[in-house]
């Protein structure tokens, strides 16, 4: 049902059994068969078929004889054929655009840009009530009335269908679930079960129960009432599985939104043709690459020339939504194959075509770059510096603001103000140029030959048994001391696991590692529909490597570019701050010279930067001066000596998760100076920013600028950052729930699993940890105090009686709530 752009111009997929069949007696018991699954074999098979070749039904069998009504088998061929002719002749068309509104655009607007249509058609998709509407619509066209049951039961299946809807990804729905309040006694269908010598019921009843005919009225009632619901439970779980499903599939396309990874939203299929075209054209004009197939023949085909069996084929690429556009993601995890095409004949079509070609399967590329991945991992942690300021988790992140905050509050006696610039990449993996992050790679991979042993990991939980496949990785220098140290290393940390090796492995040269690179990057075919394309500029997402490629890229322009723009900042801001106080003589600066530790300079860890603070004015073209390697002064009015000794120096911090950009500086004109650089792009490197997406918590001479800061009813300002809140004054994080303000949380919530070594500390006693959980109980029940007055009664006195005469000040600072106005913003 998720991400199906195939769509038929029948109401179900064209191999569904309802398009497969007429409407016949025939078609209505392969029906029959198809539904409750009827066995046709045998005795009973030819007693079915001497009752339905009658040509009057009223006396097909002795049932029908004593009564005045049909058997239950030939009441449901009777409705079957008119639920198969139904699913012909459905306007189902009529209904879908009756009840799931048509976007209207604006032709001049579509006409000038096309980025707007986009937008338009991103926010076309239908609401849940607007799904459920057509469902149902359908099904009151399609489906019987003796096969929906009375008005009670159409309220609770629509109900049910409307809770199915509404699933989020990866929630189940059981069969209990869609049985809802349904009863079979309001099926008339159902009612029409009898035990009588008919043939007809021995096709629905293979126990011995069935076979006791004549024996107590009780044990032929029990009997009936199993017989009920089986059949009841058979046609529902039909109906759910190859009624609701399928209709859904066709109609709509399935996906969810890169905002709201876990909600399902139903865009029309119309309109998401649209979308995707649009996407599509634009993805021509600045990413991709037409191929034809003889090109993709010589592409993969010299692939299996230079790669071997590391060769991989294409990628099929899907499309996220997002707020303002669409993001392609490639599968890389999934193998491919090809029609290779034989030798020409005079008369060339299809079918010849494939008589003379062959299909060939490709390992997907994931599992090509496998290899690569454990190599680039080593050098991770071995040369972080390679990566500049990368943060690969919150954990990575907590620690690098832990020592920045200690280092700032040890070289300074007072506490200093923070300015903080937040950027994001615009486009971040689609503006990579390819060309310079190879040489980027070719220099960090280090020469020689690797050697890799795979071992696998079993772990045992209480449903079944996962393993999962891992490698080792040596260089060719230190062969033995690697492998044992690595060895030792794993079967340390495989607690609760069993560690296996397989007495496999491969040894790859650097030169194979970067032709495989190079192949992935300069040669990466993608499947969007039937079409094949090459990707021409930026990386996919959705290969292992994608993260740490993006991590190389921008850490190597922070060490060329960024760092040594910060370095010439200062020392041209130390210059003027000279010149500020009057001293022009070389003498006076000699006089005057820092010590060594207390120059501009730059950490290698987590690049910390320090150095003098800017002059209180610098202006936008002082800034841009800097950059080009100018700069000038002007005639400042002269300091004191004293004044400019007792200046501290300011300290910087600079953190990236992926193409995040975190700055901190104690200097408002550093904070300033980075942000101008960062605002106007790197042209070397196809980078350039999200105007957008710019945070400060300063005020700078940018009008447009809207600097994305959240204040707490306390004053207290926070800056979001890759989805944390940290705060201006002190840099404590908290996770960012802002995008729940002010509204409903109507969704159950989720056990997260803690992901991250992440371990705040709030030192509180014993005593204190119980007021504050006895204080939390109190504010939930406060929602209904009406019912549990005498329990918060009873909680109050209980912390009046635990409660310290001296509170400490994390006690204090944990219960007032302008601490956490946040949380009482949004609505439970």
């Amino acid at each position: 049902m998720f991400y199906d752009r195939r769509s038929s111009h029948s109401l179900f997929p064209r191999q569904h059994i309802l398009n497969r069949l007429e409407p016949t007696k025939s078609g209505a018991i392969s029906l029959l068969n198809h539904i409750f699954g009827v066995s046709t074999n045998g005795v009973e098979s030819q007693a079915l078929c001497s009752c339905l070749k009658s040509s009057n039904s009223t006396v097909a069998c002795s049932c029908c004889k004593a009564s005045k009504f049909k058997c239950l088998i030939h009441s449901l061929i009777g409705l079957f054929r008119v639920l198969i002719r139904n699913s012909q002749r459905c306007q189902y068309k009529k209904l879908l655009w009756r009840h799931c509104l048509k976007p209207v655009f604006d032709k001049n607007k579509a006409i000038s840009n096309g980025s707007e249509i986009e937008r338009d058609l991103i926010d076309s998709y239908c609401s849940h009530k607007q799904v459920v509407s057509f469902v149902w619509a359908v099904t009151r066209s399609l489906v019987p009335n003796d096969l929906l049951g009375d008005y009670v039961t159409w309220r609770a299946l629509r109900k049910n269908i409307s809770k199915f809807v509404k699933l989020r990804r990866f929630e189940r729905f059981s069969l209990k679930q869609c049985m809802y309040k349904l009863k079979s006694s309001h099926y008339p269908f159902l009612l029409k079960i009898s035990f009588t010598d008919c043939p007809c019921g021995g096709l629905w009843k293979n126990d011995k129960t069935y076979g006791k005919r004549k024996k107590l009225c009780k044990v032929l009632c029990d009997a009936q009432w199993s017989l009920q619901n089986k059949i009841f439970r058979s046609w529902i779980y039909w109906y759910f599985s190859h009624v609701v499903v399928p209709l859904l599939g066709n109609n709509f396309y399935v996906t969810e939104r890169e905002t709201r990874k876990l909600d399902v939203f139903y865009y029309p299929k119309s309109t998401w043709n649209k979308l995707f075209k649009s996407t599509v054209s634009r993805l021509k004009d600045t990413n991709y690459g037409v191929l034809d197939h003889a090109s993709l023949d010589k592409v993969l085909n010299e692939r299996r020339i230079s790669l071997g069996r590391s060769a991989f084929g294409f990628s099929r690429v899907r499309f996220l939504p997002k707020e303002k556009n669409v993001r392609p993601l490639a599968n890389l995890r999934a193998p491919s194959k090809f029609l290779f095409a034989g030798k020409k004949n005079s008369i060339v079509n299809v079918k010849a075509l494939k008589q003379q070609g062959r299909f060939i399967w490709f390992k997907s590329a994931n599992s090509a770059l496998r290899e690569l991945f454990v190599v680039l991992q080593i050098i991770k942690a071995d040369d972080p510096d390679k990566l500049g300021a990368s943060v690969f988790d919150y954990n990575d992140m907590y620690q690098s603001l832990y020592h920045f905050i200690h280092s700032v509050r040890k070289g300074s006696s007072f506490s200093s103000k923070m300015y903080i610039v937040v950027a994001d990449v615009a486009k971040a993996y689609d503006s990579i140029d390819q060309d310079v992050l190879i040489d980027i790679m070719n220099d960090a991979i280090p020469l020689g030959t690797y050697f890799f042993r795979n071992y696998s990991r079993l772990f045992c939980n209480k449903k079944s048994i996962k393993a999962m496949a891992h490698q080792l990785c040596s260089h060719h220098c230190y062969r033995k001391q690697e492998m044992l140290k690595i060895e030792a290393s794993i079967q340390l940390s495989s607690t609760g696991c069993v560690f296996i090796d397989k007495g496999t492995g491969v040894e790859f040269s650097n030169q194979m590692l970067q032709r495989v690179l190079a192949e992935h990057l300069k040669h990466n075919i993608l499947q969007i529909g039937p079409d094949y394309y090459l990707q021409e500029v930026g990386i996919s997402q959705g290969s292992i490597l994608s993260s740490l490629l993006c991590s190389f890229y921008y850490g190597h322009l922070e060490k060329n570019v960024i760092l040594p723009f910060l370095e010439k900042a200062c020392q041209i801001s130390s210059r003027t701050d000279k010149t500020k106080l009057g001293f022009r003589s070389n003498e006076d600066r000699r006089s005057l010279q820092l010590p060594e530790n207390q120059r501009c300079h730059s950490s290698s860890n987590k690049s910390f930067l320090s150095g003098k603070p800017l002059a209180s004015n610098l202006n936008v073209s002082y800034i841009n001066s800097v950059d080009e390697g100018k700069y000038f002064t002007n005639n400042y009015v002269a300091g004191s000596y004293s004044n400019w000794l007792n200046i501290d120096k300011p300290q910087n911090l600079l953190l990236r998760f992926i193409d995040d950009f975190l700055f901190i500086s104690t200097s408002q004109q550093q904070a300033a100076s980075f942000f101008s650089r960062m605002q106007r792009g790197f042209r070397a490197f196809n980078c350039y920013m999200n105007f957008e997406k710019f945070g400060l918590n300063f005020d700078i001479e940018e009008p447009s600028l809207n600097k994305r800061f959240y204040a707490g009813a306390d004053g207290m300002q926070f800056i979001p950052w890759s989805g944390l809140l940290i705060n201006c004054k002190n840099l404590e994080i908290q996770a960012d729930y802002t995008r729940y303000m002010y509204t409903l949380l109507k969704k159950r919530m989720h056990s997260v699993e803690n992901r991250f070594n992440v371990k705040p500390i709030l030192r509180l006693k014993k005593k204190e940890i119980t007021i504050l959980g006895l204080h939390a109980f109190v504010r939930v029940l406060k929602k209904k105090q009406s019912r549990y007055k005498e329990l918060i009664y009873l909680l109050r006195t209980k912390i009046d009686e635990l409660r310290p005469e001296g509170a400490s000040r994390h006690m204090q600072y944990a219960v007032d709530d302008s601490h956490s106005s946040l949380f009482w913003k949004i609505r439970y």
